[in-house]
This record gives structure tokens, C-alpha cells and sequence, in this order.
């Protein structure tokens, strides 16, 4: 696996958002930041911009701070409290997380991971040297090779939700990238089941937790 995650340079947690965010989210980060006792960690979030420009102006931001790597936190995960104890030091770095149908997050061929999610994802800052601009694009359709491998299936999807991490999986694999899974380790992920009534004292909204309901464990 390598040795562990050198915590002692910067970290810019990128929160993808297009406005929202958790308050289980952000309650993780920071159990996760405590735990590990960062010294410098720093957050950096969007707001008002949809996808995949959310991800492309967070990662500008970030890297302009200079750190040595970038975790992605999407708006609706919550990732493990020692989550930094898990890192090694490669480059590429998925935790997994249940979707909304119970699958995992990503899927691995032949040995290689094909594709990922972003809910949490480490990426040291220097990958984004090698990868095509913009880093991320959710206007393009791919299928899989025979050999597992992503290639574009020359289909413009247009304004279709999500599919920037398809995108992102591609764009590391052109560069000869490889994607690492952090195993025995799965991020918690959040679904909205209700919203608090307005101008009630008791409209707490009602959050699920899909990873502990399914028990979605590997």
C-alpha cells in the first residue's frame, strides 16, 4: 500500500457545491481535520454554480493556494473520522460510498479502478498538471473497451446531471493516472427525505443516511 498520507503540508478540502451543504457534511470534515490534528488544512467551497463548473472553480481556487494535495467532499457525504490515518501516498485516492440504488461508487476491471465518484477524493495537486483542461465536463457520453478501458462514445449529452467524475475518470486515465481504492473504508452518504416545515420551531429536516440504512458495507 505504501507509506501514509504526509499531513504535514497543506490540504485544501474542496467542497463541491452547488449551494447546500450538509451540516453532516461539514460536522465529518472537521471531526476528520481534528482527529488527524492537520496544521494546515484549509476548506474551500462554491456557491450558484451547477455542474461541472463548481468542480473546475473549486480546484482553481484551491491550487492557487498552493497545497500539496486536494480532498473532493461532495455537499452530501460525510467522510470517515480517520480518513487521513487511511490515505497512502498515491496519487489518486477513492473512498467509497453507497448510491442512492445501494451500488458502490465506482467500478473496477482486470485489477484497475474504470471509474469513480467524487463524494470523497484524494488528489495530489500536481496530477492536475497532466490532465487536459477543463478537468472536468459532464456534456460527453463514454462507453467501456474490451479491455475495461473508458473511451467516448462521440455523444454530446448536453445540460445532463452529473457525469463530471465519468469525465474526471477519463481524463486521469488519458494521462496514464491510475485510480487507488482505500479499502475497508466507506464514506457515509446523505439523502434528504424531507424538508422542515417553514415557520415551525420543529421543522428539522429529515436527513437519511444511506450508507448505515443499506448497511452498505465491503
Amino acid at each position: 500500500m505504501g507509506k501514509g498520507l504526509d499531513t504535514r503540508g497543506r490540504i485544501a478540502i474542496a467542497i463541491c457545491s452547488r449551494g447546500l451543504i450538509h451540516s453532516r457534511t461539514m460536522e465529518a470534515i472537521d471531526e476528520a481535520i481534528y482527529r488527524a490534528a492537520l496544521p494546515r488544512a484549509r476548506k474551500f467551497y462554491t456557491h450558484d454554480l451547477s455542474i461541472p463548473d463548481a468542480q473546475n472553480e473549486v480546484t482553481e481556487r484551491a491550487l492557487a493556494w498552493s497545497p500539496e494535495y486536494l480532498l473532493f467532499v461532495e455537499e452530501d457525504n460525510g467522510v470517515p473520522i480517520d480518513v487521513f490515518d487511511r490515505f497512502t501516498d498515491a496519487d489518486v485516492q477513492f473512498v467509497d460510498y453507497p448510491l442512492h440504488n445501494g451500488q458502490h461508487a465506482y467500478e473496477r476491471e482486470n485489477g484497475r479502478v474504470v471509474f469513480c465518484g467524487m463524494g470523497c477524493l484524494l488528489v495530489r495537486s500536481t496530477v492536475f498538471d497532466r490532465l487536459s483542461r477543463p478537468w472536468f465536463r459532464a456534456d460527453l457520453a463514454f462507453a467501456k473497451a474490451s479491455n475495461g478501458r473508458l473511451i467516448p462514445n462521440g455523444e454530446n449529452l448536453g445540460n445532463v446531471y452529473g457525469k463530471q467524475d465519468i469525465y474526471f475518470s477519463w481524463n486521469l486515465q488519458n494521462a496514464g493516472i491510475d485510480i487507488s481504492v482505500v479499502e475497508g473504508c466507506v464514506a457515509d452518504h446523505y439523502k434528504v427525505l424531507g424538508y422542515g416545515e417553514s415557520g415551525s420551531n420543529a421543522g428539522a429536516h429529515r436527513i437519511h443516511s444511506i450508507t448505515f440504512a443499506k448497511e452498505a458495507r465491503r
